[in-house]
């Protein structure tokens, strides 16, 4: 699951890009269907890092052990 979340911001960014793609056949896309499809993506995206987020453990994980003895010495 947190592999899933930090791949997230880069799957978010190349569904960003494709409007960018949208007039390679010749016709001019509308702006409102680009821009609909902008916010579209960005409403996606919030809701799957809102699912990752609660399906995320909230103990530490086997990397984070050591931040945890740190924070205990203090």
């Amino acid at each position: 699951m947190r592999d899933a979340a930090r791949m997230l911001p880069l799957l978010g960014a190349v569904l960003w890009m494709l409007p960018l793609l949208f007039g390679m056949d010749g016709e001019n896309p509308k702006t409102s269907e680009a821009m609909l499809y902008v916010f579209g993506v960005w409403v996606v995206m919030a809701i799957a890092a809102l699912g990752l987020s609660l399906r995320l453990e909230t103990e530490p994980g086997p990397g984070d052990e050591a931040s945890l003895e740190d924070e205990e010495a203090a």
